[in-house]
């Protein structure tokens, strides 16, 4: 907005004496005109006078206010883009973990990324596929361990995602709306 300001004066100078020899042109007419139409010319040249310049200073504010809208739009664009570009950068390097851990297994990292979750899913592919799971309920049945991995909480106790495993294996799930 400061750069736009500087660039008003010479606006408001040329407005001035443009508005100026208006003026002394309407002020010269008028008076010719006073002993026709009396005081009612000049209360409406007033008026006028001054309903002009509060459109005119409107006006200015409102390029004004582009001015710095746009500077600012343009400031916030270049972070979006740096943040972008930043996370970019995180998700290759992230895939570029998983493809070592997982030994360039190109479709499993993939599915990984895209935070898939499958049956025969390991325990830890799906915790680096979702995460860490909010909540975990386990049972012991017949001798066997059974895991419930509980994503997303939708309040109190109910979770939008179940993830039952078995011998660290997903068995199956149950989205839940």
């Amino acid at each position: 907005m400061t750069e736009y300001l500087f660039k008003v004066p010479s606006r408001f100078f040329m407005l001035v004496i443009g508005g100026g020899l208006l003026a002394g042109l309407l002020i010269f007419l008028a008076i010719q005109a006073m002993p026709v139409l009396g005081w009612i010319l000049w209360f409406l040249a007033v008026a006028g006078a001054i309903t002009g310049s509060a459109l005119w200073y409107r006006g200015e504010f409102a390029r004004a206010r582009a001015a710095e809208d746009e500077s600012h739009q343009a400031v916030r664009h270049k972070d979006s883009e740096r943040n972008r570009t930043e996370l970019r950068r995180q998700r290759a390097a992230r895939r570029g973990e998983l493809m070592t851990k997982y030994a360039g297994d190109n479709e499993l990292v993939e599915r990984i990324v895209l935070g898939l979750h499958w049956r025969g899913q390991t325990a830890g592919q799906l915790k680096d596929a979702l995460g860490n799971p909010a909540d975990i309920a386990a049972k012991v049945l017949k001798g066997r361990r059974q895991e419930t991995w509980k994503y997303h909480p939708t309040g109190g106790d109910r979770y939008a995602l179940w993830i039952t495993l078995e011998k660290d294996f997903v068995m199956r799930w149950e989205e839940r709306a």
